[in-house]
């Protein structure tokens, strides 16, 4: 892979869809896996060597985000919940993931790791927010979309209905390892 090390990992990884996009001008929809297959054809990005234990934990920890569960009540529950904290090993800070089963967890468990799911679906609606705002203000054909924050009638008639959707697996590349 040619690394330009004054480029950071991101800077690198946007190179590589700039690069493809200006090879590729005409193109109006295309995939990350098309992006992806052309850089790994050019030479542009080489997987790199994760050691066995990340791998599994990587495999594992995505698997655990997308299991499920009947509660009592009759509820589509997610069963594993994960909890980051900074713990210090050998004298290092070192962030790691805490994982528990819902039908057993602490109170403190589960309090932070719903707080932090909270944080993060906070976080996402910000961005769709500035990226909402700026199309509309920037964008060539005059459009505007409109997009609601508030998701109380959403959640009400979805829970009325019985079915919450699977929203869990639309966009993979927003949650990270677990």
């Amino acid at each position: 892979m040619n690394t330009d090390f004054k480029k950071t990992w991101a800077e690198q990884r946007q190179t590589i869809v700039n690069d493809y996009r200006a090879r590729h001008p005409d193109l109006q929809d295309w995939t990350m896996e098309d992006v992806a297959a052309d850089a790994i054809r050019q030479g542009k990005w080489v997987p790199p060597t994760k050691s066995a234990i990340k791998l599994c934990a990587a495999e594992l920890s995505k698997a655990c985000r997308e299991e499920y569960y009947e509660d009592p009540q009759g509820r589509r529950v997610r069963l594993k919940h994960a909890r980051r904290e900074t713990v210090t090993v050998d004298g290092n800070p070192r962030q790691m993931v805490f994982w528990e089963d819902i039908r057993n967890s602490k109170p403190d468990h589960m309090r932070v790791s719903l707080q932090q799911r909270r944080g993060a679906i906070l976080s996402d609606n910000a961005q769709l927010k500035r990226d909402t705002d700026s199309y509309n203000e920037n964008n060539p054909h005059g459009a505007h979309i409109q997009m609601s924050f508030d998701y109380s009638e959403d959640l009400l008639e979805m829970e009325s209905s019985g079915e919450y959707g699977d929203f869990d697996n639309q966009d993979e590349e927003s949650e990270d390892s677990e």
